[in-house]
């Protein structure tokens, strides 16, 4: 399997987040990528490279952000004397809070115009690494589009919570839904974090050569989406206390009702394993190890290229075991 991962995805390091509250550190940390890649690089079956694609129409397309907007961001917060560690919203754009379009320009203003919540912080650092993972991905995309039956964009920060102009849930620009705009054909995201993938939903609804399937956790984070079938969502919400055979039944049924059906030419995974119930953040509480292995020969059975690109997934401990333990099992079952 070809990973795609780079660098500069190691550079957005905000120094803590608000976690229910409370100030905690960054869970969603540059070590995160490194445990992983300290796992698969000991197997021969992973062959690591840096992005080798670079596109930024994609990304103008989906986004009424760009780079400079980011910087600008945190180069105001600087000049005004604020912390230069990273910028976090004060306020919210909220429908019930406006009187006008004449927005304010004021620096914590802006940042709450395009964020969601307290959890993606900006810093410096913000936009190389959301730039370097999308470009991992469409270098991905293209390995699948030229042949190949698989690939792995080892990435962060995540994406699926992004929308066209708002960043949430340390999202910032959405991996799945760039990478569903680039390729050709009947593509279906199959989101398998612990949370719902609101951002992509938002961004690919309506596209009739997009479905995007979603299995994860009812009433938790983002609490507002995810609760209801939507055109080309398919949405199925779990109990927080689902156990390893009631989520690999629901795997079952969502690939042979809904994504075998659709027929498609690519197979775009949004690769969240916050779903183990030792997540820090997340985690089905009867979910254990053994449900990974099942997970990978589950998804092997949409017998089309794919492309996995990592999302959450926070217990350090297991982390690289875990992405292992599902990319394996699928290659064994293709005998890639």
């Amino acid at each position: 399997m070809r990973v795609f991962t780079s660098l500069d995805c190691l550079l957005h390091n905000p120094p803590f987040e608000i976690l229910d509250g409370d100030k905690s550190e960054w869970l969603e940390s540059p070590a995160r990528i490194e445990k992983i890649k300290q796992v698969l690089i000991k197997s021969e079956r992973f062959k690591f490279e840096q992005f080798i694609r670079k596109n930024t129409l994609l990304i103008s397309k989906l986004y009424t952000t760009d780079g400079t907007q980011f910087e600008k961001k945190v180069d105001i917060r600087v000049s005004e004397g604020r912390s230069s560690s990273g910028v976090i919203p004060e306020t919210f754009l909220h429908f019930n809070l406006v009187d006008s379009d004449d927005f304010s320009t004021h620096s914590v203003a802006q940042v709450g115009r395009f964020a969601f919540d307290m959890t993606s912080t900006i810093t410096k650092d913000t936009w190389k690494s959301a730039y370097a993972a999308v470009q991992c991905v469409l270098s991905g995309a293209n390995a699948i589009m030229n042949g190949g039956k698989t690939a792995y964009a080892l990435v962060r920060p995540p994406g699926h919570h992004s929308t066209q102009d708002l960043c949430g849930g340390y999202c910032y620009l959405n991996h799945a839904a760039i990478a569903a705009n680039y390729l050709s054909g009947r593509k279906v995201i199959l989101d398998v974090d612990y949370h719902h993938g609101n951002g992509t939903e938002k961004i690919v609804k309506g596209n009739e050569d997009i479905l995007y399937v979603s299995l994860h956790a009812d009433d938790d984070y983002p609490y507002y989406t995810g609760h209801r079938n939507a055109g080309n969502a398919i949405n199925i919400p779990l109990p927080r206390t689902t156990t390893t055979d009631e989520y690999i039944l629901a795997l079952q049924k969502a690939i042979s009702h809904h994504i075998l059906p659709f027929r498609p030419d690519f197979l775009i995974i949004s690769f969240g394993v916050d779903t183990y119930n030792e997540d820090p953040i997340a985690g089905f509480s009867n979910v254990d190890r053994g449900m990974y292995t099942q997970m990978g020969r589950q998804i092997s059975q949409s017998k089309c290229p794919s492309l996995w690109i990592q999302e959450g997934g926070y217990h350090m401990e297991t982390l690289g075991d875990i992405v292992k333990d599902v990319l394996s099992s699928y290659m064994d079952v293709l005998e890639i």
